[in-house]
């Protein structure tokens, strides 16, 4: 076999086989299925496990040039040079070119150690006999070699330049997009911090606002108890207690903005709920919208607290309102639907309650602008909002999405672009057993037992002292909760513990806990309108423990007292 070498003439020269085993005793030759054909004399001795019939590839790794991983793409780089490893000799590397023979069947290297330090010769056993020698056809391989070095290394920093640049400019768009999320995360905290500061101012007005009306609503209440039925007085007072009911339904939405309210479920019927928001919502909705509601009452009950329903009513409506800034309809529908179920469970307090096989189902559609499949997915994430700056805080359907979940519900939307949006609130529908109906009768009095009433807001002490007293409890009444321990420890025989939670020096609970210390499980009822103690907030209170909502009736405090009084009995 016969490869062809062009020197710089012009003129071909044909070397044999055995010609280029003499200048290059490293060479080897492949087919095109790069299987070894043949090799020069060296590798019997230096590298024994290199065979005719194995694949070049198993034995040699091509370095330079890049890209070469066939039979035609090393065909194509026969003017380049080649830089070989030998993967037995990983400290050894070949240097030469590929030439073509047999008609386009073989590839034949030539070339031989590539060797930058003395010491190679003795590490790797060579001898100068291993390299080309001084010889015109072998010198022109030197030649061509030294010619294309340079060029060669500087191609292949380029390369590595290039690929850098391109590594750092992808780099740098990620950090320009970290950056406009890093802004956008800070722009949505600074508008979470304003709503929880606005949250606190409301919880605080709150707090006292609950206190006089605790006083106006129980005195009102105590009046009317001496007033004959259909005087004109006992109207008066009748209309007092009225408006106060009416501002404590303000203070309780104020404490659903603030988040500070005392969750308590009990069962109402949502269509009934559904109807009495709807007299607040519809002059929020705007003249040049549609607004419609069906909700037939007695379809059933569901076991949630009324401002929950409240606030997942005025999250969907107002943002069905903001998605149709030219006009629509919005509607609303109460209905039954199918639930598969199969666990039964029960509900603490005075009802058990049992998982139903049935969802009350809230549906909440609009004609408005619709949502993509991106918007749809993201819709209850905290502060994700389509609205324009200023305009919205992306935490209204989040909130909505909690309050679903809090009583075991699921919500859906179905919306395409333009087509409007449909919200789907299915929340189980209550089943009770045994359930404790309260008697409109006056609790029965009682003879003896010793109450201690702790509350700092002086008309409020003063209100339930006298409430307690008639009743026929001992009280004794304080408004400094360690005083109260104080009196706790030197005298523990109170039968009831009767405490506001938010008070200078201790919490209620606080100070129930340090009371308990000297009267184990000692009946407590804590009154408050609204409170930051986690333990109160998520229904966490020891069994011998209750929780009352100010303002309230005196004989609802009476109620509770006998009930919890009667049950340690």
């Amino acid at each position: 076999m016969e490869f062809d070498l062009v020197i710089r003439d012009g003129n071909a020269h044909a070397l044999s086989g055995a010609e280029l085993a003499e200048l290059f005793p490293f060479c080897f030759e492949v087919d095109r299925a790069l299987c070894i054909t043949a090799l020069g004399p060296r590798w019997s001795t230096f590298a024994p496990t290199i065979r005719v019939g194995d694949d070049v590839r198993t034995h040699f790794e091509i370095e330079r040039p890049l890209g070469c991983v066939d039979f035609d793409s090393i065909w194509s780089r026969t003017a380049d040079i080649f830089l070989l490893h030998v993967r037995s000799k990983p400290s050894l590397a070949l240097r030469g070119q590929m030439l073509r023979a047999g008609q386009g069947a073989h590839l034949s290297f030539v070339g031989g150690p590539w060797i930058v330090r003395l010491e190679d010769f003795a590490l790797h056993g060579l001898s100068f006999d291993d390299f080309p020698p001084h010889d015109p056809r072998g010198d022109l391989l030197v030649l061509q070699q030294t010619r294309d070095l340079t060029l060669g290394d500087l191609n292949l920093l380029a390369n590595r330049l290039r690929e850098t640049a391109k590594r750092l400019d992808e780099r740098n768009k990620q950090l320009e997009e970290q950056l406009i999320v890093r802004e956008q995360l800070e722009a949505q905290l600074r508008q979470s911090q304003k709503v929880e500061a606005v949250g606190r101012l409301a919880g605080g007005v709150a707090h006292d606002f609950n206190n006089i009306l605790m006083a106006i609503a129980g005195y009102a209440s105590l009046a009317s108890t001496r007033l004959p039925e259909g005087g004109q007085v006992r109207n008066w007072v009748d209309q007092i207690h009225a408006a106060a009911d009416r501002a404590t339904g303000l203070t309780q939405q104020l404490l659903a903005f603030s988040r500070q309210k005392i969750i308590q479920p009990e069962a109402i019927d949502p269509a009934l709920e559904v109807k009495t928001i709807e007299r607040i919502l519809r002059p929020l909705i705007g003249e040049n919208i549609q607004f419609t509601v069906n909700a037939q009452e007695g379809l059933g009950k569901v076991w949630m607290d009324p401002s929950s329903l409240h606030q997942i009513m005025m999250n969907l409506v107002i943002n069905a309102r903001d998605a149709m800034p030219h006009g629509g309809a919005v509607s609303v529908m109460v209905m039954e639907t199918p639930r598969e179920v199969s666990t039964v469970s029960t509900e603490g307090g005075d009802a058990t309650k049992l998982e139903s096989k049935t969802w009350l189902t809230i549906e909440v559609t609009d004609s408005g602008t619709g949502m993509d499949a991106k918007t749809k997915a993201n819709i209850f994430d905290p502060f994700f909002t389509t609205k324009e700056i200023g305009k919205g805080s992306g935490l209204g359907l989040s909130t909505v999405y909690g309050l679903v979940q809090q009583v075991g519900g699921q919500i859906e939307v179905e919306s395409e672009p333009g087509q409007g949006a449909k919200f789907l609130v299915r929340i189980p529908k209550f089943v009770a057993l045994n359930t404790v109906e309260q008697s409109a009768t006056p609790p029965p009095r009682v003879s003896g037992e010793r109450v201690l009433l702790v509350e700092d807001e002086d008309m409020v002490r003063r209100l339930i002292e006298q409430v307690l007293a008639t009743a026929g409890y001992i009280v004794t009444a304080v408004a400094d909760p360690r005083e109260a321990v104080t009196i706790a420890v030197r005298s523990p025989k109170f039968d009831l513990l009767v405490s506001d939670v938010m008070m200078r020096g201790y919490t209620g609970l606080e100070m129930a806990r340090l009371i308990e210390k000297v009267a184990p499980r000692i009946p407590t009822i804590f009154m408050s309108g609204y409170t930051d103690d986690p333990a109160l907030r998520e229904g966490t209170i020891l069994p011998h423990q209750r929780y009352i909502v100010k303002p309230f009736a005196p004989n609802v405090l009476l109620a509770m007292a006998r009930a919890l009084l009667q049950s340690r009995a």
